[in-house]
């Protein structure tokens, strides 16, 4: 979505560690396409790959369709009217880390989508930036913040400083996340933050669908992080991780679309949320369905 990358062979090498990716299982893009893919995973840092990973130029048609709910508001139906009341909650408790770190703070949302969140964190008093490159997300952009939102290749390129930056949910899409994570660092503040949400492997939920755990969304996602890689792949750019905070609610969310791709029933994907996230509350290490990840550049 933001640098080309050819597509990798099964035995590619890992870009945090340069250990061998070798194959781990198949998955079919069950949301759209159909199509089949492979997670290629790291035998050292454990980091995941989809493969083959669709080129920058033709990786825009698997986004094509109005159901992927992280595009817009206008959806019908029970389950997209949940995922709206779930992404409020989420607003809130986003905006309330945002608080403990730096309030009214200048923050740039990497990745904004429809630019919810920074429309939510300007009406805290923060100012707000957000980089999107999905035309289709930008149309459904408020008029208060579109004219803060620009593309992810302008923003690289300028030389505006933040004291926050967040990536929603994104870095598993891009092509190359170090490239990108170790020039967002330079655009943060004397002591500023980067706070990164992404799915986990290693959550319960996705041990239980194992090939149909929504979380893969292949070839959408690129990359996949459980804790160790994502921890790893920041300490290679001389980012320190601070904390980890669950996201409890993307569990229900995941198990839902989960159980709908292995054609379960829907009540199971409300006891399979709950089964994953009491396992993470007693887990050492909070292996949530999802994570947020807080880190300080060095």
């Amino acid at each position: 979505m933001f640098h080309v990358e050819p597509m990798m062979n099964s035995n590619s090498s890992c870009p945090v560690c340069k250990g061998t990716l070798k194959k781990e299982l198949d998955v079919k893009d069950h949301f759209l396409s159909q199509e089949d893919f492979e997670i290629l995973r790291c035998a050292t840092c454990r980091l995941r790959k989809t493969n083959p990973a669709p080129s920058p130029l033709l990786i825009g048609r698997y986004y094509e369709t109005e159901e992927y709910l992280s595009h817009g508001d206008d959806q019908k139906g029970l389950f997209a009217w949940l995922y709206r009341q779930a992404k409020k909650i989420n607003l809130s408790r986003k905006a309330r880390l945002l608080n403990q770190i730096a309030p009214h703070s200048h923050l740039l949302d990497f990745g904004c989508g429809t630019g919810d969140f920074i429309q939510y964190c300007q009406e805290l008093g923060f100012q707000v930036r957000g980089a999107e490159p999905s035309e289709q997300a930008l149309a459904h952009a408020s008029a208060l913040v579109i004219d803060n939102i620009i593309s992810p290749e302008e923003e690289l390129a300028s030389d505006t400083k933040y004291d926050v930056i967040t990536m929603w949910h994104v870095l598993e899409h891009v092509h190359n996340p170090i490239d990108v994570l170790s020039r967002l660092m330079k655009k943060l503040n004397r002591n500023g933050h980067l706070i990164i949400a992404v799915p986990n492997p290693d959550s319960h939920d996705a041990r239980h669908y194992g090939t149909y755990w929504a979380g893969w969304d292949v070839p959408r996602h690129l990359w996949h992080f459980e804790p160790h890689a994502m921890i790893k792949l920041a300490n290679s750019i001389n980012l320190t991780h601070i904390t980890t905070h669950p996201m409890w609610l993307d569990a229900f969310y995941v198990s839902w679309l989960s159980e709908r791709y292995k054609k379960g029933l829907a009540p199971l994907a409300l006891i399979r949320g709950f089964i994953s996230n009491f396992r993470a509350l007693f887990a050492k290490k909070r292996r949530c369905s999802s994570q947020i990840y807080l880190f300080k550049a060095d």
